[in-house]
């Protein structure tokens, strides 16, 4: 399973803040880079609707909270943002074990109702999304997070 660059970016800010100065690690480097890359994609995305968010995000495990120190967090949180060209839905696992999510996904406008792929922005992989015209929402289909996990989703709004 891999992890986006904001987990692994995120991990490697945090290793700058308890040892101070380069990485001894091309590794963490290379991540840190990858997360500044992210960050510069999504700017506009975040300017433009993180106010107003373009459309909804539902899951299979909302309502599911975790006490985390003196609070309790959902299981899984989402932002849903908006640039010229793709939709973006950023989602944090925060539970602490292993489990398939499915996102529904309710308001894009996009080119047509056909299925597509869609990735996580600067990895390897994907999954398909697919409109139902029961419910009328886009479905990402089922993928593995686990605790700490973000992948950030990029949806085209022109077919490719």
């Amino acid at each position: 399973m891999a992890y986006s660059s904001l987990t692994a970016g995120a991990w490697g800010v945090f290793h700058w803040i308890h040892w101070p100065g380069f990485p001894p690690s091309p590794t963490i480097d290379a991540n840190v880079g990858r997360l500044y890359h992210e960050f510069h994609t999504l700017l506009p995305a975040l300017e433009q609707s993180y106010e107003k968010p373009p459309f909804t995000v539902r899951h299979n495990h909302e309502g599911i909270t975790r006490d985390f120190l003196t609070d309790s967090v959902a299981d899984v949180t989402t932002l849903a943002l908006e640039d010229e060209n793709n939709y973006y839905v950023i989602v944090s696992d925060n539970s602490g074990v292993f489990k398939d999510v499915t996102l529904r996904l309710s308001g894009l406008k996009l080119d047509n109702q056909n299925s597509r792929p869609v990735e996580v922005l600067n990895e390897s992989w994907g999954k398909n999304i697919t409109y139902s015209p029961e419910s009328g929402e886009w479905i990402i289909a089922p993928h593995t997070m686990c605790f700490g996990d973000i992948n950030v989703w990029v949806i085209p709004k022109k077919t490719p």
